[in-house]
């Protein structure tokens, strides 16, 4: 007796494909924000970008919502979406918060520092290395965010790592406004020690200079911010004072 022919669901490929799509049109989205193409406060409409991306209105909403919740967008009823604005106030509070977060991973990596971690390590700073020895400031930036990233999984700490992911979004926003003071050879000097430090385990050591380096860049950047609200208001009463944060 023959069998009943089953009727079969879609093969799982099929939202594979789809969700892959919206991760795509994500990390372009990201990218146009990181390296300024759209600016902050800029309000991001699902047409005129789907157009754009040759995409559908559907992906694009997709893509939206994944850098909402990654921290780089935001969403107002009855307003649309908008790049997330990084003010004076907001950066205080992100390179004081990362001081705890980071400061504390380096801390915890050089307690717990072993032979297959050292090379996860050294992977991670080589990739800066090379963004560097590129000539490419936005796969410097990228570079700089993944290392931080890869120290804090390293830890092995879940809650950290749980910490860190809510803010990784601003955090990238931040690095990438940061970036407007630092050479592209900063970005190896600035995290020589801290990465002998680990590698060696010196957990002292490599606490203080995470927190010396997050304090250093954070209050560079609060203070440009403040600068550029102050013109801001300026300008609202009719001064004539021009910096654009962007």
């Amino acid at each position: 007796m023959a069998r009943p022919k089953l009727n079969r669901k879609p093969a799982p490929q099929m939202e594979v494909a789809r969700r892959s799509l919206d991760a795509q049109a994500a990390d372009k989205l990201r990218d146009a924000i990181l390296t300024g193409v759209f600016a902050p406060g800029e309000k991001l409409t699902e047409e005129v970008i789907a157009e754009s991306f040759g995409l559908s209105r559907g992906t694009i909403r997709a893509s939206l919502r994944l850098l909402v919740h990654e921290g780089l967008i935001v969403q107002e009823p009855y307003r649309g979406y908008s790049v997330r604005s990084l003010t004076s106030r907001d950066a205080w509070e992100l390179f004081t918060l990362r001081n705890t977060l980071e400061a504390f991973a380096a801390r915890l990596l050089a307690e717990t520092i072993t032979e297959e971690k050292r090379d996860r390590l050294d992977q991670a700073y080589d990739k800066v290395v090379k963004a560097v020895t590129s000539g490419v400031r936005t796969r410097a930036v990228e570079a700089d965010f993944q290392l931080h990233l890869t120290i804090t999984e390293l830890t092995e700490h879940s809650a950290l790592q749980a910490h860190y992911a809510l803010i990784a979004g601003q955090v990238r926003l931040y690095q990438s406004l940061v970036s407007k003071f630092l050479s592209l050879q900063d970005y190896i000097v600035t995290h020589e020690s801290l990465i002998a430090a680990m590698r060696e385990g010196r957990a002292g050591e490599a606490e203080r200079l995470a927190s010396e380096h997050n304090t250093a860049d954070g209050e560079r950047l609060v203070e440009w911010l403040r600068e550029a609200e102050g013109q801001s208001e300026d300008r609202i009463r009719g001064g004539s004072v021009g910096l654009s944060v962007s």
